[in-house]
């Protein structure tokens, strides 16, 4: 009868591990953050405002989060507009979202 053994890991595996998701999560947080200030510079809100767009339009997949490049991309440019991103404000107060 063949059998396998499953290769074990060694400490250092698991510290490349822990390296790699911790970078990882600091793309996310810059992409978060990157967004944000695209957003404020777009449509001249309040930082608070545009963390709640960004919030919005990855709840509503208008944006896609790239966590291995750390990015937020938006489906389609016009939803970058100052109105559609005031549209956006509007919305996220009436629902009272944030991040």
């Amino acid at each position: 009868m063949n059998t396998t053994t499953m290769p074990i890991r060694r400490d250092s595996d698991w510290a490349s591990t822990a390296k790699h998701t911790q970078q990882i999560a600091e793309r996310i947080e810059r992409a978060y953050t990157s967004f944000a200030a695209i957003v404020q510079q777009f449509s001249r809100c309040t930082e608070a405002e545009a963390v709640q767009v960004t919030a919005l339009y990855l709840r509503l997949k208008v944006a896609k989060l790239d966590a291995v490049h750390g990015v937020i991309r938006v489906t389609h440019g016009a939803h970058l507009d100052a109105s559609s991103i005031r549209n956006a404000i509007h919305l996220a107060n009436s629902k009272g979202l944030k991040r």
